[in-house]
């Protein structure tokens, strides 16, 4: 990538870096781009401070998780696309080449001119409530960081991550429709041309969330838990068959299930939740129940021969 900048740049100083958020895959590389030279680094805030949390509290556990989900650790043929690029492509031979922000700034907006080009960044929290988008009012070019992407958005991400407000991503969905961008570049995937089909396509990925949340909310109310929810709430059929609205990064029953915990917490309403057997002592139970552990065993290998995964390791968890 930073060759193909250095294509476009044709020896021109890199004047500044611009942190959309805290994820890895936006901040990491950093000082590659910079190769020894002093560009200005700019970030919220609220980058800042994410960015210490996740380097300093929770790293272990995110990093096991990140492995998983990205399935990084599978052979290469196995790995699935999550729609956002074929692979994270890690090592641990690999270092972090990140840069401090030399500027930071608060509050919802900061207008600033670099190298002759007038950018307007904006806080508009979603993916990251920490992510901001980068206009260029001047080309009407919008750089949207990871509140769009061609997939279904992460309302929440299996890795683990702190709550994911639906309605700030699509308060800032709307806050990017209302510029009416001629161009939407987004940090993963190629960017949308034109300003209907920039402003379409936003339209529908804000409605494809506001509809999620909406019957979540709408279930909880009558008494439905996160499974009977994860089960029932699906996409219109309008919107399910866009292709960008696609269930591979995000999918619509995880992102219940985390819309379900945002506002109810872990407790499900059933009382034999509150105190249940320790997973351990649970499954020696089954397993006597079942006539053994050899039965489970078993049976999770006949799951799996017969084509149905879920039960085998369900089983193979007992």
């Amino acid at each position: 990538m930073k060759r193909a900048f250095d294509r476009i740049a044709r020896g021109r100083p890199l004047r500044a870096i611009i942190y959309t958020h805290n994820h890895p895959d936006h901040v990491f590389g950093a000082a590659v781009f910079a190769e020894g030279g002093a560009p200005e680094v700019i970030a919220h805030r609220r980058t800042l401070e994410e960015l210490d949390r996740l380097l300093s509290v929770i790293r272990p556990a995110i990093y096991r998780r990140s492995m998983r989900q990205f399935g990084s650790l599978l052979p290469q043929a196995e790995v699935p696309n999550a729609g956002i690029g074929p692979r994270l492509a890690y090592s641990d031979r690999q270092r972090a080449a990140s840069l401090r922000p030399t500027r930071v700034f608060d509050g919802e907006r900061l207008a600033l001119e670099l190298a002759g080009l007038k950018l307007e960044l904006r806080l508009a929290p979603g993916e990251t409530d920490d992510q901001i988008f980068v206009w260029l009012p001047e080309r009407r070019v919008l750089l949207c960081g990871d509140n769009f992407y061609r997939s279904f958005p992460n309302l929440y991400t299996i890795r683990g991550t702190s709550y994911r407000d639906p309605l700030k991503w699509v308060a800032s969905l709307d806050a990017m429709r209302a510029l009416r961008p001629r161009v939407l570049v987004p940090s993963h995937t190629r960017p949308v041309v034109g300003e209907r089909e920039v402003f379409e396509t936003l339209t529908r990925y804000r409605d494809a969330i506001q509809y999620v949340h909406d019957q979540t909310v709408r279930g909880m109310n009558l008494g439905l838990d996160a499974d009977e929810l994860a089960e029932r709430v699906r996409l219109p059929a309008p919107l399910a068959r866009l292709p960008y609205l696609a269930e591979r990064y995000g999918t619509v029953a995880w992102s219940v299930r985390g819309i379900v915990s945002g506002y109810l917490g872990w407790f499900d309403g059933n009382a034999s939740g509150l105190f249940p057997q320790p997973p351990r002592e649970r499954a020696r139970r089954l397993a006597r129940l079942a006539g053994g552990a050899g039965v489970l065993l078993r049976e999770s290998r006949r799951a799996l021969e017969e084509g149905d995964p879920q039960w085998a390791v369900e089983l193979a968890d007992a």
